[in-house]
This record gives C-alpha cells, sequence and structure tokens, in this order.
C-alpha cells in the first residue's frame, strides 16, 4: 500500500504533529511507500514528517520532482525522483503531471485541502473520484 499528499503551499508549520500522527496511522496498518511532492509549504512539512520517521520504520520515501534539477525542499537530495516523461512537459504542465503520477501510485491520500481552495482541493476532488482513501488532518 501506498500514500500521497495534497495540501495547500500556504499551511503552517503547527500542522506538523498532525501530518506526523497522520503518516503513522497509515504505518500501522502497513503503508510502505510514501509519494511526496516538492512546491510548497504542505510538501516540505510532510517531507520533514518522513524523513524524520524512516530512520525508525522501513518505509520508502520517494520525493518526486516536477523539474528537472530541482532540489527536495527538505534538503534530502538522494531522495528524490524526477518523474519520468515530464522533461518534454511544458513547465506549466509539469506539476499537474506529477500529481498524477503520485495519485495513480497511490492508495491512500493525506490532505488538509479541505480547508483550503485552489490545485489542492482540485487534486482531492480527484482522489476522492478515484475511490482513495482520504486522511483529513
Amino acid at each position: 500500500m501506498s500514500c500521497t499528499f495534497f495540501g495547500s503551499r500556504d499551511t503552517l508549520e503547527q500542522a506538523l504533529p498532525s501530518i506526523k500522527n497522520a503518516i503513522l496511522e497509515l504505518i500501522r496498518l502497513g503503508v510502505v511507500d510514501f509519494y511526496v511532492g516538492n512546491n510548497g509549504n504542505f510538501d516540505h512539512l510532510a517531507q520533514l514528517a518522513l524523513i524524520g520517521l524512516r530512520g525508525r520504520y522501513e518505509i520508502k520515501v520517494h520525493i518526486l520532482l516536477a523539474y528537472i534539477n530541482e532540489m527536495a525542499l527538505s534538503g534530502f537530495q538522494d531522495y528524490t525522483e524526477f518523474c519520468e516523461g515530464l522533461e518534454n512537459v511544458p513547465k506549466r504542465l509539469a506539476i499537474c503531471r506529477r500529481n498524477n503520477i503520485m495519485l495513480q501510485k497511490a492508495t491512500f491520500v493525506i490532505t488538509n485541502a479541505h480547508k483550503s481552495t485552489g490545485n489542492s482541493r482540485t487534486w482531492l476532488s480527484k482522489a476522492i473520484r478515484q475511490g482513495k482513501k482520504i486522511i483529513y488532518i
């Protein structure tokens, strides 16, 4: 089983414990693979929570980049992947394509998008339509 994240780029640091608790809940359910983007503060907080837990649990952290030669927000570049096929995608479409890849891979979605408007809410709606299991923080 796997999980991805969709949330507001303006998420406050106070959300970190909630994100970490949601991840721990999924680890207890057997989730091993976590796919996280690299744009905005929600992604940054998810990366920090995952990196902090990976030493204590057997999980795989996949930081998926939308742009080639991009640095991970958390500074853990050795745990990043550039999504195959994005090298020829126009820059304005790269994040959408990357998000589609993450959503295809995921069983679960951790999100705070229900509290915001914009793109993260759009991805939450798409996850719901696809029957993904949603964890709201």
